[in-house]
């Protein structure tokens, strides 16, 4: 089996780790060419990856849509490009689906991450300053949404004024314009363009922009009712490997049967910090992700 491979970023887990897998199975995995890849804050080649992404002869394609439209994981945070440049980025997977009507295409786009820490290398410039605050943020207009829905109390405000509101319209701004490529990339789903799309989330909370965010698109899924399978979980690096067992386990055939054991079996109900879903339930959606 030969499968095409556009990761996350050029990192050896969203590399490596995929080809090791494909390997396992005596299957051959194709990545672009370094060159194109992002490295660090410096963003991969996003019209060159789709071409190369249109060229593939290949069995199975598996896509991360944060590479195809921003130049990989860092840059979909910080670049500067406008909502309908990474949108027409994005339409490369329906001139796929015109150009192979039968190849199996799955892919994964995340909700974008606002890390509730101080560390600036993957964010934008202001984060050392206002990062821990801009996630707090997000928390805060989450549970007011939620007040919003149910008539209850909104949360005080103790933010707003702490944070610049230049600094709070680039970040909002860039959040937007990502939700929109997610929504995109639902409705390639119910086109039958995609299948499955996974839609995961890096370093959120349960009360958390990404959180909220991710509340939206299933209110779309519900609505658009997809005959393909949508996934939505905490989860980032791993998801590419994940993809790629899962095109091995489809070409398989047949059902491969997981167990998962806790030390503590109260432990598969708390959820981890960074996340947003209890161990357990994420577990069940990693298991359903790889088929």
């Amino acid at each position: 089996m030969h499968i095409a491979l556009l990761p996350l970023d050029e990192r050896p887990v969203n590399t490596r780790l995929p080809a090791d897998v494909a390997a396992i199975a005596g299957a051959r995995l194709s990545l672009p060419d370094a060159a194109l890849l992002p490295s660090m804050r410096t963003p991969g080649k996003a019209g060159p990856l789709g071409d190369w992404l249109l060229d593939q002869d290949v069995d199975a394609a598996v896509v991360c849509v944060e590479t195809l439209v921003h130049g990989g994981l860092i840059p979909s945070r910080t670049s500067a490009d406008d909502t309908l440049t990474v949108l027409d980025r994005l339409g490369v997977l329906r001139e796929l689906r015109r150009a192979r009507p039968g190849l199996p295409v799955a892919a994964v786009s995340l909700v974008t991450r606002a890390s509730d820490s101080y560390h600036g290398d993957e964010e934008p410039p202001y984060w050392p300053r206002f990062g821990r605050e801009l996630h707090a943020y997000g928390g805060l207009l989450h549970r007011a949404h939620l007040a919003d829905v149910t008539g209850g109390e909104p949360p005080a405000d103790e933010l707003t004024g702490r944070i610049p509101a230049e600094v709070r319209a680039d970040f909002e701004l860039r959040r937007l314009r990502n939700h929109v490529v997610n929504l995109e990339a639902l409705r390639l789903l119910a086109e039958g363009v995609v299948d499955p799309l996974l839609i995961t989330a890096d370093d959120t909370a349960v009360h958390s922009a990404g959180s909220a965010e991710q509340g939206w698109l299933r209110h779309w899924a519900r609505a658009l009712d997809p005959a393909g399978t949508l996934l939505m979980y905490p989860g980032a690096d791993e998801v590419g490997a994940v993809l790629v067992a899962r095109a091995l386990a489809a070409r398989h055939g047949r059902p491969i049967r997981i167990s998962v054991v806790s030390g503590d079996p109260a432990g598969l109900d708390v959820v981890a910090a960074f996340e947003n879903l209890p161990a357990g339930a994420g577990a069940r959606r990693q298991i359903l992700a790889v088929g």
